[in-house]
């Protein structure tokens, strides 16, 4: 049985890495670099992460559950944990499970200085499953256009021998 993740501690593991390093990352920056992290482990998988379904908004992929964690603010820089009075919250919980730390530390090695202009341009090249989306005039990412994308974000996750045979067609 697939035991997904839940997006809201990859978002406070991101959100640790960010506080610690000392690099302020607002709410439109956490989306691209979750749905990065997203698509690296499902294309090195061929397995979900989640279970929630990215939504196609203007500036690219979006989970709307953690939009609205951040409504209040959405351009300021993010100062605190999504659950930050929780005593089970621990942001580094995730890391715990080797791909999807390994997708993590890539993504975020890789995109961690981005502007939100970058990261939006490369979450919505021509070609990327967002675009695909849009063009189909369709609310949300197919999981088999994000596994299919062939826009560059970062495939370098070493692939485990486990495949998702949930994963919707075309």
């Amino acid at each position: 049985m697939l035991n997904y993740v839940r997006p809201e501690d990859v978002a406070n593991n991101l959100i640790d890495r960010s506080l610690n390093e000392g690099i302020e990352m607002t709410p439109l920056m956490l989306q691209k670099i979750i749905y990065f992290v997203y698509a690296t482990y499902l294309r090195a998988t061929g397995c979900c992460l989640f279970y929630e379904t990215f939504e196609t908004w203007s500036k690219g992929p979006v989970l709307s559950h953690l939009y609205a964690k951040f409504y209040s603010c959405p351009n300021a820089p993010i100062v605190d944990f999504i659950y930050p009075n929780s005593h089970e919250m621990n942001p580094r919980k995730i890391v715990e499970k080797d791909v999807v730390k390994r997708c993590i530390d890539t993504i975020w090695g890789k995109y961690k200085n981005s502007t939100e202009e970058e990261l939006v341009y490369h979450a919505c090249k021509k070609g990327s499953a967002w675009a695909k989306a849009v063009k189909d005039k369709r609310s949300y990412l197919l999981t088999s256009d994000i596994l299919e994308d062939g826009t560059e974000i970062v495939w370098t996750c070493e692939p485990p021998k486990i495949k998702n045979k949930y994963i919707e067609k075309k």
